[in-house]
């Protein structure tokens, strides 16, 4: 069964492959620009080398929220309180586990909801702080 981190490195793999496959295409004095297309200004905007920017940073954001095993959560009743995989980065600070995936991981994951690999446990639920209300 593939985990949520596995599924974003996937995920992102893929995005610097085809972000790869544009830039080797053109010579390397190439700049994306608006251009006459009617789609330019998108293609502008998407420039293969932000995409590569932002694999590299959501790549980061993974390394920063990864399962450290099991973790013990203060404020949970005492018969919830052990996580079996808590988040790295997430309740650090104040002694409190957080589950894995965590919240920050699921958010990052919604870019790939539609793609058929996507699981909807992996669905960011809402925060006891109000984060993820509509």
């Amino acid at each position: 069964m593939e985990t949520l981190r596995e599924f974003l490195l996937a995920r992102i793999g893929e995005d610097e492959a085809l972000a790869q496959r544009a830039i080797d295409a053109h010579s390397a004095q190439h700049r994306w620009t608006e251009g006459d297309l009617p789609d330019g200004r998108h293609f502008a905007h998407w420039d293969p080398w932000r995409v590569l920017s932002g694999c590299v940073a959501k790549r980061l954001i993974i390394a920063a929220h990864r399962d450290v095993g099991p973790g013990l959560d203060r404020r949970a009743d005492p018969d919830r309180a052990l996580k079996a995989h808590a988040c790295s980065t997430c309740g650090q600070y104040d002694e409190f586990a957080i589950a894995w995936p965590c919240y920050t991981l699921r958010v990052l994951a919604l870019d790939w909801v539609e793609h058929p690999d996507y699981r909807h446990e992996w669905r960011p639920q809402r925060l006891s702080s109000g984060v993820g209300r509509a």
